[in-house]
């Protein structure tokens, strides 16, 4: 229970307005028993000062023994709470005393000068120094004060608990009505499963914070999806791929156990296997490297390189590739020095390469240039190739995905080149792009942050 939020907010609210209403409670009864005891102790010493006062021309000591014992008395007051007097000579004798009073001691830890104050029982009585050493006192019961107070109290109780209540009561409602969009999100994400990952949360029941938390998370399940699609999407292409170099090795062995062979036969049978192992390999390390990169696992070995070496490096290795195709490749620009991985990044610029090559025309050119832009690295690689559909340009890099599926199978292809291309990318701390115009070509460019040019030659221009 006191994991609960709305216990929790409850408790603290009880304590807070607890605390609040005895504080309030505790000052005005306070304040109002200080009132009440000063308007009391106010008119005893009024009334001692008089008695301490004799008539001009009067004798002091024969004014206090003359004094009416019945001139505190009030009409309509109970004989309880009538007020009454003593007075005593510098002998501690009683010289003159109302009637009634109640038995007195002799005040004897008074203070020496001005009015001094005490309380007996119910009796409130003041006491003041008078003529010739005499003592005198004047006094009455509190009683009905005392009950004032005390009505006063227990009214200030039973109020403070009917708000105590109100407010617990209105604290649950409105903590119920806070809570609520949460136990909205609650159950949204407790529906949410690998089956169906569709649900999302209701925005119009949301307001304010939880409003723009409602969004994050909806924002989050998008992604989820989306992810998790993916993830499906990649294991069954997967599969896919993997699948038919299997079965061609499957049959091949099975071919070559089936009867007694030529040695010519049998090498051709291996070759085959050969190269559908190579291909799965390939495959399988594609796949290596895109479940690391997703996993930010990609092992990066730093170094600061000339990226324009690594371009011409790249492209003297497919030099017989271009030749093959009837394509002309060339590299132009300036040196860039950054801190990359060179295997990573050579194996960027083969990938987009080797596409330009394989995506061209017969007569066609391949031109990767070199250059920097906006404090970044830039690398161009245009073709004068057939170009990207517009249809197909938005999935250009997702995984296993071939604008031509024909051509692709044919050279081998698995759609893998260009996702691998973004992760290296990625992995380094820059982006790839691109513009395709279909029948003309396409051009791949990409951003990589500039390292320490030490040990780097430096250029100017922007590549061609």
């Amino acid at each position: 229970m006191f994991r609960s939020i709305r216990w929790t907010l409850q408790l603290w609210h009880g304590a807070i307005l607890v605390a609040a209403l005895a504080g309030f409670g505790s000052v005005l009864y306070l304040a109002t028993y200080r009132s009440t005891f000063a308007e009391v102790d106010g008119e005893l010493q009024g009334a001692a000062r008089v008695f301490a006062q004799a008539p001009g021309g009067q004798d002091p000591a024969v004014w206090l023994k003359s004094i009416p014992q019945d001139c505190l008395r009030r009409l309509g007051w109970d004989e309880r709470d009538q007020p009454y007097f003593m007075v005593w000579g510098a002998d501690r004798s009683v010289i003159r005393t109302s009637s009634p009073a109640p038995d007195a001691p002799y005040p004897d830890d008074r203070k020496p000068d001005g009015a001094d104050f005490r309380q007996r029982n119910e009796f409130r009585e003041a006491i003041l120094s008078g003529p010739d050493g005499s003592t005198i006192l004047v006094g009455r019961s509190i009683a009905r004060e005392e009950a004032s107070l005390a009505s006063l109290q227990w009214s200030l109780l039973g109020a403070g608990a009917a708000v105590l209540a109100i407010g617990l009561l209105g604290s649950w409602v409105l903590s119920d009505r806070v809570l609520r969009p949460i136990q909205t999100i609650s159950e949204t994400a407790r529906a949410i499963s690998a089956s169906d990952l569709s649900k999302r949360i209701d925005l119009r029941e949301m307001q304010s914070e939880l409003g723009s938390l409602a969004e994050t998370l909806n924002a989050t399940f998008d992604r989820l999806e989306a992810a998790f699609h993916r993830q499906v999407r990649f294991v069954a292409d997967a599969s896919h791929e993997l699948r038919t170099p299997l079965s061609v090795i499957h049959t091949n062995s099975e071919v070559a156990l089936n009867r007694q062979r030529t040695p010519d036969e049998y090498r051709q049978i291996i070759e085959t296997s050969l190269r559908t192992s190579r291909r799965m390999k390939s495959l399988v390390e594609s796949l290596l490297i895109l479940a690391r990169a997703d996993a930010d696992a990609l092992e990066l070995k730093y170094d600061r390189i000339d990226l324009r070496l690594a371009v011409d490096e790249s492209v003297a290795m497919l030099v017989p590739m271009a030749l093959h195709s009837k394509v002309s490749i060339q590299s132009v620009g300036e040196s860039v020095c950054i801190e990359a991985d060179r295997d990573r990044i050579q194996q960027l610029i083969t990938n987009l390469a080797t596409n330009a090559i394989k995506y061209n025309r017969e007569g066609g050119s391949v031109s990767i240039a070199v250059g920097r832009e906006n404090g970044h690295a830039l690398l161009k690689v245009a073709d004068t190739g057939i170009g990207i559909a517009p249809h197909d340009q938005p999935h250009v890099f997702e995984r296993f995905f071939r604008a031509d599926k024909a051509r692709s199978r044919e050279s081998g292809g698995a759609g893998l080149g260009l996702a691998i291309c973004q992760s290296i990318a990625d992995a380094h701390g820059g982006s790839i792009s691109y513009k395709s115009e279909p029948g003309t070509g396409t051009v791949f460019m990409v951003r990589l942050p500039v390292g320490d040019h030490a040990g780097c030659d430096a250029g100017g221009g922007e590549p061609g």
